[in-house]
C-alpha cells in the first residue's frame, strides 16, 4: 500500500510541474502565436455579434437568439483579455504587438456590449439597426482583424 502512495505522489508531482511552466519560458514566436490566437478569436466573436445584429434587425432571429450569441461573444472576449493579459513578453516587440491586440480587444468589448444594450432594448427598436452600432462593430472587427494579423 505504501508502494502506491509514493506512485500516485510522484504521479501528482509530476503533473503539477508540468502545469507550473510559466510564460516567461515559452519562446517569443509562441507568445506572438497565443497574441494572434487571441486576436483572432475576439476578432470572430465580434464578427459573430455583428452578423447577430443584422439578423435581428431582418427579423431572421430572435432577440433571445441575439441576446445568447452577444453573450457567448463577450465570454469570448473575455478569455481573450484574460490571455493577453497574463502573457509576460520577452522583448518590446512583442509587449507592443500583445498591447495592441489587447486595446483593440477592449474597444471590440465595448462595442460588443453596446449591441447587447440594443438586443435587449424596447423590442420596437428591433426594426431598424443604428447605423452607429453597425459601423461601430465593423470598425472593432476591422481593427482587430488588422492588430492580429500584423502581431
Amino acid at each position: 500500500m505504501r508502494r502506491h502512495s509514493w506512485a500516485l505522489a510522484a504521479l501528482a508531482l509530476t503533473l503539477l510541474s508540468g502545469c507550473a511552466v510559466g510564460e516567461q519560458h515559452r519562446a517569443p514566436a509562441e507568445m506572438v502565436a497565443s497574441v494572434q490566437d487571441a486576436g483572432d478569436q475576439a476578432s470572430s466573436a465580434v464578427a459573430t455579434v455583428r452578423t447577430a445584429v443584422r439578423q435581428l434587425g431582418q427579423d431572421r432571429i430572435t432577440p433571445t437568439v441575439a441576446d445568447t450569441v452577444q453573450a457567448d461573444s463577450i465570454r469570448v472576449l473575455e478569455e481573450a483579455t484574460r490571455t493577453l493579459t497574463t502573457l509576460s513578453p520577452p522583448d518590446a516587440t512583442v509587449r507592443t504587438a500583445r498591447d495592441d491586440v489587447l486595446d483593440a480587444v477592449q474597444a471590440a468589448t465595448a462595442a460588443v456590449v453596446d449591441a447587447g444594450v440594443w438586443i435587449t432594448g424596447p423590442s420596437a427598436a428591433h426594426r431598424q439597426v443604428p447605423e452607429n452600432l453597425l459601423r461601430e462593430l465593423d470598425q472593432a472587427w476591422g481593427a482587430l482583424s488588422i492588430e492580429a494579423a500584423t502581431a
